[in-house]
């Protein structure tokens, strides 16, 4: 239910809205995916040491997705902020069946004070993920899965 307050005048009306804000997170982290592969991602692992979810993890990840948001984290408490990870079986099709070909994982910290981190690991040489972006108090990071 939304709470109004209407207030007349004699030339106009005035409508002020006293419904319940919402209160941004101190720090959030949008985790966006780039799959430049033809290989379908599980997930493996999801962690979460500080903050909430507000959106995922995805469970998969299809070949060629781009821009797939596949998780978004926000702090939950005061003066906290947000921090986890993420881990795919990489999937291959060998003798017309699926196959574990690789690992990749994701990892992020947000924290209250101080810097932005981020880190990308893959287990297949013939594989890689990187990543871009993530600065600021409320950050959208990018992992690029790619062919080596």
């Amino acid at each position: 239910m939304t709470n109004h307050t209407l207030f007349l005048t004699v030339n106009s009306i005035l409508i002020i809205n006293l419904s319940k804000p919402k209160i941004m997170s101190a720090r959030s982290t949008l985790i966006e995916f780039n799959n430049i592969t033809d290989y379908l991602l599980i997930l493996t692992n999801s962690n979460l040491s500080h903050g909430v979810w507000n959106g995922g993890p995805a469970t998969v990840i299809q070949p060629g997705a781009k821009g797939q948001v596949i998780g978004n984290n926000e702090s939950n408490g005061f003066m906290t902020g947000d921090q986890g990870s993420l881990s795919y079986a990489v999937i291959g099709v060998d003798n017309n069946a699926p196959n574990k070909i690789a690992s990749i994982g994701m990892n992020w910290d947000n924290p209250y004070t101080g810097s932005n981190g981020y880190s990308a690991s893959c287990s297949a040489e013939s594989l890689t993920l990187n990543y871009s972006g993530g600065s600021g108090d409320n950050s959208t990071i990018t992992f690029d899965f790619s062919n080596s």
